[in-house]
């Protein structure tokens, strides 16, 4: 059950936002720029993915000065907050990068055999 709805919907809106302006981006490159429709739909995945994962962390940020009084700013705590950064940053890239690969080889080829 959700506990905090107005935090998750402002995630998802957040969300939806960053997707279509990314999204914007790939299709300009691809169709009206007239580029191989791999490399932007690669770099475009890991953008989003990026994207997502700087959102949910600066919200949560947010989240926690605004909303949780108790929230010390220890040397711990810092510790720990940057560590979470350092150890997410890399598995959210690889979640993109994955992500970005398949799609682009795929919807690439897709596209690529449509204009020919």
């Amino acid at each position: 059950m959700l506990t905090e709805p107005i935090y998750y919907t402002i995630q998802l809106i957040a969300f939806l936002i960053i997707t279509y302006i990314i999204s914007g981006q790939i299709d300009k490159a691809i169709f009206q720029k007239a580029q191989s429709p791999y490399w932007p739909l690669f770099i475009g995945f890991v953008k989003i993915w990026l994207a997502v994962f700087l959102m949910t962390m600066l919200l949560e940020f947010t989240n926690r000065i605004a909303f949780n009084s108790d929230w010390n700013w220890d040397a711990m705590s810092l510790f720990l907050g940057l560590l979470q950064w350092c150890i997410t940053l890399p598995a959210f890239l690889a979640i993109g990068a994955t992500q970005g690969f398949f799609y682009a080889w795929f919807i690439g080829k897709e596209l690529t055999a449509q204009k020919r």
